[in-house]
């Protein structure tokens, strides 16, 4: 799944609730930068249910067309990923279409 494009503003500090899987490569919300699709920054949960707060120092990125994705690929134990409250400093949204 995929988000709406966004220009990063603000302070560029990321955050959210994460919980599921651990499994980096399968089960994940990742920070990618459109131009060239490269993955900047990505969670997994911890092999639990209880949400933990994440966050991301992401100033690096301030003013760059970013999207964010979640990735739910793993079949074996713990094959979920659970998000919630994601707060992202947006200057604009883009629309990449």
């Amino acid at each position: 799944m995929r988000s709406q494009g966004f220009e990063l503003g603000g302070d560029g500090q990321i955050n959210f609730l994460i919980a599921g899987g651990n499994h980096i490569d399968s089960i994940y919300l990742a920070l990618v930068r459109e131009r060239d699709g490269k993955i900047l920054m990505k969670s997994t949960g911890s092999n639990h249910e209880e949400y933990r707060r994440v966050f991301w120092d992401a100033s690096d990125y301030i003013g760059e067309p970013l999207y964010l994705r979640v990735v739910d690929q793993e079949t074996e134990g713990w094959g979920h990923i659970n998000l919630d409250d994601i707060h992202v400093p947006v200057k604009k949204l883009i629309d990449f279409d």
